[in-house]
């Protein structure tokens, strides 16, 4: 079993049919002296947050290629147009059909 020193975190191997709830230990790197408590609660380590300089943002034009890589630019005129062109008929249409 592991036993980690209070005062100076250093590790070391018992074996854990030697040891009992109060058991005196001691640290051989440090001296320290401490009671053997099995149920002892485990002292969380503290978490530090990044700096906010070091948060880094993306962006969609740091991830999508550039249009104009994929595309030749009579694709991009087309498809432009398209785009624009594709919603006004259909608005037209919708305005101008009557039912029945």
């Amino acid at each position: 079993m592991t036993i980690t020193c209070p005062q100076c975190s250093t590790q070391s191997e018992l074996e854990k049919e030697s040891l009992y709830q109060g058991a005196r230990l001691s640290c051989s790197t440090c001296g320290n002296t401490w009671s053997y408590n099995r149920l002892a609660p485990v002292r969380p380590q503290p978490v530090q947050a990044a700096p906010v300089s070091s948060v880094q943002f993306i962006t969609i034009n740091d991830i999508a290629v550039p249009f104009s890589r994929v595309f030749s630019l009579t694709f991009q005129v087309l498809v432009s147009t398209l785009i624009i062109l594709i919603p006004v008929w259909v608005l037209l249409f919708l305005l101008s059909y009557k039912p029945g």
